[in-house]
């Protein structure tokens, strides 16, 4: 199956994974007590920055931290706080985290890996467990092969996380429609684009909604292996994006909310920035609350990247450098320190 086929059956699978795991209960706000530091990295990125980014407007003390900063962390202290560690297959590079879990008061793994893999990949995660020092919560899917592309796995991640932290609202239905409705408004525009358009598009998003977002950018990295589309605030795109981009044709793509005050006055202000004539404005407005948006503008920009394809076939299971990542991504025999 071509990369294309698999990515549009996983973004036609959305919906129904995110409302298995908005119906799923079990885990509670005390997976994420006190301060929390997420970290994750790829395509688990996204979900540790949209997560961190959540609590902190839901009046939490939380940041992300990229995985590589495990690597220098201080001695844990008595007010050391929670790390969630996003990875949805176990890679190699999460050890860095799992090595460095004694420094938290705990670690939350959330991850798709199954037990097997779990202690084939950390065999240390089970005395863990044991101890109380590490809690998995699991999401699907089981995986997701064939192609470079993670749609499902991020997505459902950051709707495990958000349920531990009492931020998944709304009912399975609200969420099933919204996606979906999003995905249909998306597609209708998208036909009506040149595919050529939608190659390299340009990110604009407000407030928090910028952080939460930028795992989206990645679809195209990863999908199309062109560069990851920027992602701009509404207000900064007049301080240097403008001026440079003006000139040229470009394709911009608001990630709005409604409801949120002001955002759609500063939207409108931003479309008129623009001239017509080679400017192409897209606005992908989401009904979800701010914490939940995110999910509709994945299910629109899924519809606009399958579009692109149409110019740019998606990556399939083989792809320039594979298995050439082995020096930074396969850490199981890392060097000694000082080495």
């Amino acid at each position: 199956m071509d990369g294309a086929a698999l990515v549009a059956g996983r973004l036609a699978a959305l919906p129904a994974t995110l409302a298995t795991l908005a119906q799923t209960t079990g885990d509670g706000p005390a997976l994420v007590e006190g301060p929390v530091w997420t970290t994750g990295i790829g395509a688990s990125e996204g979900p540790a920055r949209w997560f961190a980014s959540a609590l902190c407007e839901a009046g939490r003390v939380a940041r992300f931290v990229p995985l590589s900063a495990l690597c220098e962390l201080p001695q844990a202290s008595s007010e050391a706080p929670t790390l969630a560690l996003f990875s949805q297959a176990l890679s190699p590079n999460a050890r860095i985290a799992l090595d460095a879990a004694a420094r938290f008061r705990s670690v939350v793994l959330f991850t798709a890996a199954n037990e097997r893999l779990l202690a084939e990949r950390a065999p240390e995660t089970a005395a863990m467990c044991a101890r109380g020092t590490l809690i998995v919560v699991r999401h699907p899917p089981a995986e997701e092969q064939g192609t470079l592309v993670r749609v499902l796995g991020p997505a459902a991640a950051s709707a495990a996380a958000l349920r531990t932290a009492g931020l998944l609202d709304p009912a399975a239905s609200a969420l099933i429609e919204a996606v979906r409705s999003a995905a249909k408004h998306a597609s209708e525009v998208a036909r009506t684009i040149a595919p050529e358009r939608l190659l390299d598009p340009v990110l604009i998003a407000a407030g928090h909604h910028r952080e939460r977002c930028g795992g989206l950018a990645n679809l195209w990295h990863e999908a199309l292996l062109r560069r990851e589309p920027p992602l701009i605030d509404v207000l900064g795109a007049a301080h240097g994006f403008l001026q440079s981009s003006f000139d040229a044709p470009a394709t911009l793509v608001c990630l709005e909310r409604r409801g949120v005050n002001g955002e759609r006055a500063l939207f409108d202000r931003f479309a008129r920035m623009w001239e017509q004539e080679r400017h192409l404005v897209l606005r992908l407005v989401a009904e979800l609350p701010p914490a939940l948006a995110p999910f509709e503008h994945l299910a629109g920009l899924g519809a606009l990247l399958l579009r692109a394809a149409n110019a740019h076939p998606i990556v399939g299971d083989s792809w320039p450098g594979r298995g050439r990542d082995g020096p930074i991504y396969d850490l199981t025999e890392r060097p000694r320190e000082g080495a």
